[in-house]
Formats: structure tokens, sequence, C-alpha cells
């Protein structure tokens, strides 16, 4: 899988889990994440993204993390960031925002034990912003 399928997977596993949390909590407003990890919604997000989620685990988050750093050395190109263009500091600025979220991920937690926490709540944020940036960029 490429890194940017790698990041589409991300958000298309990140906003699936995110919508069933959503809806459990307009079924019961009182639900927090570990509650709904346990519903009949998040079994059904889960089983719908599991395939995503699988695609992601293990090399992949690191391969994208390589790809990201090459590109961002790639668009600097020996030069320094105040000789960059407007749009590529855009660019790169959406690289260093993925680049932050995959390296906290592998560090504080290398395997998938809490990978839809993390999908939901730090990395989907990031990637609803920066996406259509990044993914053209790491095809």
């Amino acid at each position: 899988m490429s890194p940017a399928q790698v990041i589409e997977s991300m958000l298309r596993a990140g906003t699936t889990i995110r919508d069933a949390f959503r809806e459990a909590r307009e079924k019961d407003a009182a639900i927090d994440w570990t509650q709904f990890l346990g519903s009949k919604e998040a079994k059904e997000a889960l089983d719908e993204a599991s395939d995503l989620i699988a695609a992601i685990k293990g090399g992949a988050l690191v391969e994208t993390l390589h790809a990201t750093r090459k590109k961002m050395a790639d668009l600097r190109a020996n030069r320094k960031l105040s000789q960059l263009q407007a749009a590529e500091l855009t660019q790169y600025n959406a690289l260093l925002d993925v680049e932050a979220q995959l390296t906290v991920k592998l560090i504080k937690d290398p395997g998938i034990a809490d990978l839809p926490g993390w999908l939901v709540n730090e990395a989907l944020p990031v990637l609803t912003k920066v996406a259509s940036v990044v993914i053209p960029l790491l095809v």
C-alpha cells in the first residue's frame, strides 16, 4: 500500500469510527469513548473499517513516515525554509503535521492497541485539514 493510500485509509477509517461514535452519542448523550468501544455501533464501525485498519497497521505507518520525511527533504531541496515559496511552505507544513502525528503514534503506541482512538481523537482532526495537500505529494 502506498503512503498516499495509507493516509486515505486513515481518513476513511477514522471518519467511519467517528461517525459511529456520533450516532451512539445521539442515542445516549452520556456515553463515553470506553463505553462506546463496547457498543453495537462500535462493533459495526470497526467491522466496516477492519480492512482499512488492517492495511495501516504494522510497517505501513513507518513507511508512510519515511515517505513523508523524504518529501519534506525534497521540497526543501537544500534550501532554508525562508527561501521556499508560499505554496511550498503550505505543503511543507501539511507534511510536518502528518509527520508529527505518525511520530507520536509510533513512539507512544507502536502497535494497534488503541488505533481507533488515535485515528478519531488525534489523527483525524489533522488529516481532515491536510489530506488534500499531502495525498497528491505522496503519490
